[in-house]
């Protein structure tokens, strides 16, 4: 069993609102984890490398369609639809800069499409608006989506989660925030994230209480521990008392109103 010392872990409330349930931890940072060689091409080789990359984007452009079109059957989803729409529009930006790295620097489509992501995700990390900063999470999610189409991987299929499960990761990408919503899950718990991160505003809209910012949250909290999110003052308490649970309905009353 993890060491829990403090039944009340302290973040930042990103999305406000409260909820009980029980964790699933996710624990994996959600970085590049898709490894693949990097070799000198052949000029003979160019155009090889340049289809499977039209075929990683025409893929990622499916996936990231259809997960626009599930949010865009929820009114309050909206917000979130038009950051789908900007990542599609992202996708070809990374894929057009990717195709003229090949040609320039004769690399496989892997190594330059790596080397593009790094090069983005270190602009928006250099820029000082905190709101701009955070959007590197979208440039790691389409990137992670383009690398998973060109090594092939296929993911697992998700199993059906619990009404009640409270989501615990290291963080959430933009995407996964939605996919998790049409499912089970009652509140979002991460150890990396702000107020104006994706998943923030993709919370927020779908009306899901959630924490960022917890230190040790995936190793700290204990797969299946019962969980109290407040996403209002930025806490996450394990094991709430039965006390504790009883004042729920109560805020969650005051704070529709």
């Amino acid at each position: 069993m993890k060491d829990v010392t403090d039944s009340r872990l302290r973040g930042i409330g990103i999305a406000p609102g409260y909820a009980v349930g029980f964790a699933l931890v996710c624990e994996y940072a959600i970085e590049r984890q898709i490894e693949l060689p990097p070799r000198e091409i052949l000029h003979s080789e160019i155009a090889g490398e340049h289809s499977k990359l039209a075929e990683a984007l025409e893929l990622t452009g499916r996936d990231l369609r259809g997960t626009e079109e599930r949010a865009m059957e929820e009114p309050k989803l909206a917000d979130v639809a038009g950051l789908l729409a900007a990542h599609l529009a992202m996708a070809s930006e990374i894929a057009t800069v990717t195709r003229n790295l090949i040609g320039q620097d004769r690399v496989n489509v892997e190594c330059a499409l790596e080397s593009v992501i790094s090069h983005f995700v270190e602009r928006f990390q250099r820029l000082d608006n905190k709101v701009f900063r955070e959007r590197e999470q979208d440039v790691r999610d389409v990137g992670r989506r383009l690398l998973k189409h060109l090594s092939g991987a296929t993911p697992p299929e998700r199993a059906p989660m619990p009404s009640g499960t409270v989501v615990v990761a290291a963080e959430l990408m933009p995407s996964e925030a939605v996919e998790f919503a049409h499912s089970g899950v009652v509140a979002f718990v991460t150890a990396h994230g702000g107020p104006f991160s994706p998943p923030a505003i993709d919370a927020r809209s779908m009306g899901i209480p959630a924490v960022a910012a917890v230190a040790g949250a995936t190793t700290r909290i204990n797969p299946g521990m019962r969980l109290l999110v407040d996403g209002e003052r930025g806490h996450v308490t394990i094991s709430p008392s039965p006390k504790k649970e009883e004042r729920i309905p109560i805020r969650k009353r005051a704070y529709d109103v």
